[in-house]
């Protein structure tokens, strides 16, 4: 498909959007004169407010008062405490209008969304109007809301470290870190490690090791859950006929890093957690998620680094990597829902989307502004993560967490074989999906 005809399809998505806006404003707002009176509509979600209201204020300025001026309180809540402050705010009657959900609250939560349905945003339109990484939020009538924005999984890395062994630029490659571990880490008189290439091979220590894996079995080729005549199954532990266990290879390739009798030991669970160790100059290549990049930056000023996409397979015909991706949704319990949706469709649009995502620095999820690189160095990066992103159906993600650490250190520790481990973990994540 030719560049014409992308644009073309662009202009026509753009166009039905326009066309549900109006229809729905129509039949759920309220007129004052020739003025659009848009409902009170309160919205919770883990996105920083500061980014949602500089943002918000923005396109209400644009807004003349035919358009009408939104009507919105947007909570933001930590991530911990977001899903038991939902629930507990649900059951006492005085939960918000809409969340901004994010992908591991959809096999637990999706009951308590008002989806979308085809006949508002048809599966086409969707698939033409958002990038690859929002198809977790399509469900069998429609989809959980409108993505928004995703925090796709990056790799920071230390520039003096690389500078330092005359190593011009980033590793693009997983073969690379063989060589990188051991031309970058150094090891004292008895052997202990005093700066690591690349946290890999344990769990505990290692800040974001669920994403990372998520991300190599993405590359290996299993999509860790799949969903199959509406139940969702396990298929960690689904090996290719005839050939190796993708799963299997990731878990052999992680857990070497933190073996002494390979080549490639950089990383033990003694060390300093990993974001800890990247900061303070310690640590060569950290994975971290988009978001991470301002606390990195106010922890350590001086520190000199940068940021490039996930390292990828050499002959892989597809770039992947993993992200958490959110969406502007509708809770069934909304008090307004035709007033919600309204407000919502206003929300999706293009000129919101990019306000917040310039103001959080993360990446929209719709391919018209995805399309168009930002200047800014960093932030082209996180796009062109976003455009490669992939999630996964987590049942849990404090359990599955727990899920994937046994995985790891049963093998890295030798308590476990590694087809032993895989298998475990995968019964144990198709048992939380059959519950």
């Amino acid at each position: 498909m030719d560049n014409k005809t992308n644009s073309f399809q662009i202009i026509l998505v753009g166009a039905f959007a326009f066309f549900i806006v109006v229809g729905v404003i129509v039949f759920s707002t309220v007129r004052s004169g020739s003025e659009v009176i848009f409902p009170e509509v309160t919205i919770w979600g883990t996105a920083p407010k500061r980014s949602f209201d500089v943002a918000y204020g923005a396109l209400n300025l644009q807004r003349t008062k035919k358009e009408g001026q939104l009507n919105v309180t947007y909570v933001e809540k930590r991530k911990g405490e977001f899903e038991s402050d939902l629930i507990e705010a649900l059951a006492s009657g005085k939960g918000p209008d809409a969340v901004i959900l994010p992908e591991d609250f959809i096999v637990k939560h999706a009951d308590k969304i008002y989806p979308v349905s085809f006949e508002s945003l048809s599966l086409r339109d969707y698939k033409d109007l958002y990038a690859d990484a929002a198809e977790i939020f399509l469900v069998e009538k429609g989809s959980l809301g409108f993505p928004l924005y995703a925090d796709p999984l990056v790799m920071y890395w230390n520039k003096d470290i690389f500078a330092s062994e005359g190593i011009a630029e980033p590793p693009r490659y997983w073969t690379e870190f063989f060589t990188l571990s051991e031309s970058l880490s150094r090891k004292d008189s008895v052997g202990n490690i005093t700066r690591s290439a690349v946290a890999l091979g344990e769990f505990s220590n290692v800040r974001n090791a669920k994403g990372i894996l998520s991300a190599l079995f993405f590359q290996a080729g299993t999509p860790i859950v799949e969903e199959v005549g509406g139940e969702y199954r396990s298929v960690l532990n689904k090996g290719r006929q005839g050939g190796v266990d993708p799963a299997q290879s990731v878990i052999a390739f992680f857990t070497d890093f933190s073996n002494p009798n390979k080549a490639s030991y950089s990383w033990n669970r003694s060390l300093p957690e990993s974001q800890q160790r990247f900061i303070a100059g310690d640590l060569a290549v950290y994975f971290g998620y988009a978001s991470e990049l301002a606390e990195i930056r106010l922890k350590n000023p001086n520190l000199n680094f940068d940021v490039a996409v996930f390292p990828q397979l050499q002959d892989a015909k597809v770039n992947v990597t993993s992200a958490r991706v959110y969406s502007l949704a509708i809770l069934k319990s909304s008090s307004d829902i035709s007033g919600t949706f309204s407000t919502l469709v206003v929300l999706a649009g293009k000129d919101f989307a990019s306000m917040f995502s310039e103001n959080a620095a993360l990446p929209p999820l719709r391919r018209d502004l995805l399309r168009d690189k930002p200047d800014d160095p960093d932030l082209s990066i996180f796009y062109d993560s976003a455009i490669i992103s992939k999630s996964w159906l987590d049942p849990d993600g404090l359990r599955t967490n727990a899920v994937f650490e046994n995985m790891v250190e049963d093998v890295s520790a030798g308590r476990s074989k590694i087809s032993d481990a895989v298998l475990r973990a995968s019964q144990e994540i198709g048992a939380m999906l059959q519950n």
